[in-house]
């Protein structure tokens, strides 16, 4: 969905993500979150990003290390930066900064600053849009 919008607008759109691990519904959640930056640091965060999600019921360490393997990364710095906790002070500040801003779970969408409920698809997510600006409008 994400990526359709953004080449449907064709660059007029900044993108921004944000960690916010749901651990309530995937257990092994915010190491999920730590090893998409660990892949990061190899320059491989989306591969690792696009395959988490695919796979959201296997997300324990011995399938992160697999899709770890799978991209072809350092798999010895992967897995001690994972092990070691090396990335979670900054999946925690994400979720710090998610929740300061009303953020419950995801995936949360905020544009121009506002934040629009969690919408599914892209058709949902611009009703909402639409909706607010109507009613911002008709506040006026």
């Amino acid at each position: 969905m994400v990526r359709n919008l953004l080449e449907s607008l064709d660059g007029q759109l900044r993108f921004v993500f944000r960690h916010f691990p749901v651990s309530i519904r995937h257990d092994h959640a915010q190491k999920a979150a730590e090893a998409s930056e660990a892949a990061a640091e190899q320059g491989k965060f989306w591969e690792m990003h696009d395959i988490l999600f695919r796979n959201q019921d296997n997300l324990d360490r011995e399938s992160l290390v697999g899709y770890a393997r799978e991209l072809n990364l350092d798999l010895d710095r992967f897995t001690y930066e994972v092990d070691e906790g090396i990335h979670a002070e900054r999946v925690f500040r994400d979720i710090a900064s998610g929740e300061a801003s009303g953020v419950s779970w995801t995936p949360t969408f905020f544009l121009n600053e506002v934040r629009h409920g969690v919408a599914r698809d892209l058709d949902g997510l611009v009703r909402s849009v639409v909706d607010q600006v109507r009613q911002r409008a008709g506040s006026r």
